[in-house]
């Protein structure tokens, strides 16, 4: 008689799994450990819409900001629908890695539209792109997360650029000069 209970043998399988191979041993693909990671991606979607919407709510209703309401909603109208395809298509596609690279890249796109609409560089939920860099470590292989990094990088330098271009007269109707009043005293 085994001297091993049913909990520890499971635990035991569930702890050998090697990759491609399920802890019952049969065939699952690593496909599977995809579609896994892309369902867990969209769960936080749901948890970043969630708290978008809460945080644009209570910026608007408690603070002086000029929000730009109406392009916001759009934007995060686009995230609702875009995580509804991708709920859906995380139960029945074969994921790669190259498409949760995508997924992710997006991710970094629409974030930097958010704070751009938001105050820019300057806005505090920047560093939110560190969330997306420690993901990508998480799910995606090296290569994939230094793309992800570079992406990163290239939005958060993009905000700035596009203050330098534009002046800082597109956040001042927000009420969201960067600058505050230091602007006014030179």
């Amino acid at each position: 008689m085994s001297s091993q209970t049913p909990m520890r043998s499971a635990l035991a399988r569930a702890l050998s799994v090697v990759p491609g191979q399920s802890a019952t041993g049969a065939g699952d693909s690593l496909a599977d450990g995809g579609r896994l990671k892309l369902s867990w991606l969209v769960q936080l979607h749901w948890w970043a819409i969630l708290g978008q919407v809460l945080i644009v709510g209570l910026a608007e209703l408690w603070t002086d900001f000029d929000l730009p309401i109406p392009h916001i909603m759009a934007l995060l109208t686009a995230e609702v629908i875009g995580n509804l395809v991708l709920r859906s298509w995380a139960r029945t596609a074969h994921v790669t890695e190259s498409m949760m690279a995508t997924v992710m890249v997006l991710d970094a796109a629409v974030l930097t539209l958010l704070l751009d609409l938001t105050g820019g560089a300057f806005n505090p939920f920047s560093t939110l792109y560190l969330v997306n860099v420690a993901l990508a470590a998480v799910l995606l292989p090296g290569r994939w997360s230094w793309v992800l990094m570079g992406v990163t990088l290239t939005g958060f330098a993009w905000l700035f650029a596009h203050e330098w271009v534009t002046g800082s007269a597109h956040h001042l109707r927000l009420g969201l000069d960067p600058l505050g009043d230091q602007a006014d005293a030179e």
